[in-house]
């Protein structure tokens, strides 16, 4: 079996980058609607974006700071970065489409 590289996560982590941007500006709209509404239904609709940003904020962080760390440690070959791709490679399952592309990806160039 090949050394694995680390490469893929680090792309991962650039496209992450995107996605935590978007996920502030979503939140953003979502506060900016919130104190904003001027009906019941707007607030509700201000709410769920400020909310649905927030998850996906966070999520898209903690995905950024993993595929980070990971890509940086299987490039140094360390013991322990084969253990943590693989549970990077799980939470990133979540985030659908391009978490659970790369997923994919990864589980299956994991097999070969």
């Amino acid at each position: 079996m090949t050394k694995p590289s680390g490469t893929p996560f680090l792309l991962f982590a650039f496209l992450q980058c995107f996605v935590l941007f978007v996920a502030i500006g979503v939140a953003g709209m979502g506060f900016g609607g919130l104190f904003g509404a001027q009906n019941k239904d707007q607030a509700l609709m201000g709410e769920r974006l400020l909310l649905g940003g927030a998850l996906l904020t966070a999520l898209a962080g903690l995905l950024l700071i993993l595929s980070i760390v990971t890509g940086f440690a299987l490039r140094a070959g360390a013991s322990w970065a084969p253990w943590l791709a693989k549970v990077t490679a799980w939470i990133a399952a979540v985030e659908f489409p391009l978490g659970t592309a790369f997923a994919v990806y990864r589980f299956r160039r994991q097999r070969q």
